[in-house]
């Protein structure tokens, strides 16, 4: 849903409360929204000893720049 206009995104807002709103598509355009969408959840099992843990560090930095770099599109 590509709400173009900025009342239009307030009267969203205001309809849904701000979190749903934003989950509805305000304040998103449409490249941005298709960056989140591609997103995906961290699939690695639990660390249980340091190389793990190391490897689970570097994987959720690795994410964690996904998701920034995607609110940033």
């Amino acid at each position: 849903m590509a709400l173009t206009t900025p009342t239009e995104q307030y009267k969203l807002v205001a309809q849904l409360g701000l979190l749903e709103g934003i989950k509805a598509g305000a304040f998103i355009d449409a490249g941005q929204a298709a960056a989140i969408t591609a997103l995906t959840a961290i699939a690695t099992a639990d660390a249980t000893d340091p190389a793990t843990t190391m490897a689970l560090a570097n994987i959720n930095k690795a994410k964690i720049n996904a998701i920034i770099a995607a609110l940033k599109a």
